[in-house]
């Protein structure tokens, strides 16, 4: 029998068989020098359809071993990439072995390709094989909607494009539920397409009742794009709104839309003190994050609810040493603080910082004013910090870094680009915090040739670093 032409080497023992069942029946006592082979036939169609018989009988057992579970999840999903690479001329030759049945109509589909491509899905038909059932309901789901996902996961969500708005809400909608990142990827993605000024408003509240993070922010950016008082950013499941001014017309009456949703907001220049300020707060049920960044005046604090959790007052020139205490007794539950950008703070402000007691993030970026002694007295207290970022602090040393973070041991983002870190500071610190995943080495003495090494040992760091 003639090999496929890019067989790889240690087939020639096949060579010498007749027949595809033949071939069949040898190959499969090795299961993963099999697969190998297979890869290659199939990228040979001339071969594969000389061969026909082989090809369908190799594919009906590797359906059959996925769907009893004797195959790895990591040979399952090579198989299925495999095939769907080949899917314009294989998939009429598919076994299709496992039926769904939605509002009484039935469809068949092959197991290995629906399962590997949905948790949600695999699920189901695991449960069904361990009573050797070859079929189970789906609920709950419009049989169109369905079929399309089935189409969909196939042949790689092509025929997408085609769809109106509310079909593909619901293949986003439905594709979250079933784990189908691929599809509601391409559905949100495309759903952008129909945003208009008039509706880019009422589709952040669409995406934010379905869970359509994706498509929650593109239509936040094409929301803050148009003429209003606000603009709005969506990330990492958090939604905030940026007041500009309360003067638009319609910048309150628009934002009592969102409001209910909203669970940060962001105030510039006068906004804290001028008429406005206490309606969007009451407004904003769910308020846990506050933004003062370069704000030109403080607000009325006792405004402000007391369940915040988040607090940025960076780049301000009004902060004071009582604003701080005020802050620290006010606001108790506040596990996120950004000072960031304050060069004036001195040794008094930085040593109220010990009074915030479940501080897990906090940001001292830009505040070159602070040396040594002045870091130890703000980190003083402080070992339960989960994300520190000092970045431009280049009057701290090694020495300083290492004897202010040496009972840190909860670390998992720390940024100390433009500090005088080094390798011995480095150490230290992934010595004593197992869980980080972010570090920040940017312009500093960490050597190249010892970050080559931690990077080794360590791969699940993600280190920015210059060189």
């Amino acid at each position: 029998m003639k090999m496929p032409l890019l067989t790889p080497s240690g087939f020639e023992y096949v060579e010498g068989i007749d027949s595809d069942i033949d071939l069949f029946n040898v190959l499969t006592q090795n299961l993963n020098k099999s697969i190998s082979f297979f890869e290659s036939a199939i990228e040979d169609q001339t071969w594969s359809y000389q061969h026909i018989e082989f090809v369908k009988l190799f594919t009906k057992w590797l359906t059959n071993l996925y769907f009893y579970g004797r195959l790895t999840e990591e040979g399952a999903l090579k198989v299925q990439k495999m095939l769907i690479n080949q899917k314009d001329w294989i998939y009429p030759h598919l076994i299709r072995d496992f039926e769904f049945e939605i509002e009484n109509e039935k469809t068949a589909v092959n197991s290995l390709i629906m399962g590997t491509s949905s948790s949600y899905l695999a699920s189901i038909i695991r449960n069904a094989a361990e009573n050797n059932f070859h079929k189970a309901k789906l609920e709950n789901i419009d049989p169109l909607v369905a079929d399309a996902l089935f189409q969909g996961i196939e042949n790689e969500y092509d025929h997408f494009p085609n769809m109106g708005f509310d079909m593909l809400t619901q293949m986003a909608i439905k594709a979250r539920g079933w784990g189908l990142e691929e599809g509601y990827i391409e559905a949100e993605k495309l759903m952008a397409r129909y945003l208009t000024p008039e509706n880019a408003l009422d589709n952040v509240l669409l995406a934010e009742k379905e869970g359509l993070s994706n498509f929650k922010g593109l239509a936040c950016h094409y929301y803050s794009n148009l003429a209003h008082g606000f603009s709005l950013i969506s990330n990492e499941g958090n939604l905030t709104a940026i007041f500009s001014n309360f003067k638009t017309l319609t910048t309150l009456e628009q934002y009592k839309k969102i409001a209910p949703y909203i669970t940060d907001i962001k105030f510039k220049g006068n906004l804290p003190r001028e008429e406005g300020f206490d309606e969007v707060i009451t407004l904003t049920p769910k308020c846990r994050g506050i933004d003062l960044g370069e704000s030109l005046v403080p607000p009325y604090w006792e405004k402000i609810p007391a369940n915040i959790e988040r607090l940025s007052i960076h780049r301000v020139e009004w902060l004071t040493e009582n604003n701080l205490e005020e802050i620290a007794h006010r606001f108790s539950k506040l596990n996120s603080l950004d000072l960031g950008d304050n060069t004036y703070l001195g040794f008094q402000e930085l040593n109220v910082l010990n009074q915030f007691k479940l501080l897990t993030q906090l940001s001292l970026s830009g505040c070159n004013q602070i040396g040594d002694t002045e870091l130890l007295i703000a980190l003083n207290s402080q070992e339960n910090l989960q994300r520190l970022f000092l970045r431009g602090l280049n009057r701290v040393t090694s020495a300083g870094l290492q004897k202010a973070l040496q009972s840190f041991k909860d670390l998992v983002d720390i940024n100390v680009s433009f500090t005088g870190a080094d390798d011995s500071f480095l150490s230290l610190l992934l010595n004593n915090n197992p869980r980080l995943r972010r570090v920040n080495v940017d312009s500093t003495e960490v050597s190249s040739i010892y970050l080559d090494s931690v990077k080794k040992k360590r791969p699940l760091i993600h280190f920015e670093y210059p060189f």
